[in-house]
């Protein structure tokens, strides 16, 4: 690590809102015109495979049919909740209007940031335009998320491997084992819209728990706006 950098004429300390917030803004996100969207849905574990239909309307709302396993149910609902919030464009400016962006390390690629003001202490990398990393406190927690492979699109860019693990604020022990994530997507042709195809979840063990493998597959996906 050197405390200067030509590449981004940047230095340790220095406020770096503009690199930050062009990372934010290159995430694929959809438009204020989301109509929302329905399929099949299919989740499979060491035990089950399961299969059912799904709703998510205009304003996030999913509905799930025909899967009678309750504990499964919500874990589709979640992964479908968790995918298209984060397509949801919130402009930069209302989000970060509180926080500062500072400069705390930085090497030939990659710039590593911290937070002051209301989101006091998260951190953020950033490569190449990319968010490549996240340590935020979310209800208690601190999550950890590390971005290792993006899928490009013209809008932006969508992450395709990475890694989450949640820790106790307090004792920075882990509450959670660590989540691998691979994910893969498919392109409407009646809007272009990117979604989420399919999404397996390797996470390992802790404590008590057991290893665990989810795959996720969302087929025959369809504009709400466009079914008959």
């Amino acid at each position: 690590m050197t405390q200067e950098n030509k590449k981004f004429n940047l230095v340790k300390g220095q406020e770096c809102r503009e690199i930050f917030q062009s990372a934010y803004e290159n995430r694929y996100t959809w438009t204020e015109n989301f109509v929302g969207y329905q399929g099949s849905c299919e989740f499979q574990n060491q035990n089950h495979t399961i299969q059912g239909n799904f709703k998510i309307d205009s304003k996030y709302k999913v509905s799930i049919n025909n899967i009678e396993n309750l504990a499964i149910e919500n874990k589709i609902n979640s992964q479908i909740c968790e995918f298209c919030i984060h397509r949801s464009y919130r402009p930069f400016n209302k989000v970060h209007s509180q926080n500062k962006f500072i400069v705390e390390d930085i090497d030939e690629e990659t710039v590593k940031i911290v937070v002051e003001g209301k989101n006091d202490g998260d951190k953020y990398n950033v490569k190449e335009d990319i968010i490549t990393y996240v340590k935020r406190k979310i209800h208690g927690q601190i999550a950890i998320i590390t971005n290792h492979s993006v899928f490009r699109t013209t809008d932006g860019y969508l992450p395709s491997s990475y890694t989450s693990q949640f820790f106790n604020h307090s004792t920075l022990s882990p509450t959670s084992g660590m989540s691998h994530y691979s994910d893969t997507f498919i392109q409407l042709p009646q809007n272009g819209l990117y979604l989420l195809r399919e999404r397996t979840i390797n996470t390992d063990s802790i404590r008590e728990s057991e290893k665990s493998i989810e795959h996720y597959k969302f087929t025959n996906l369809k504009p709400l706006a466009n079914i008959e």
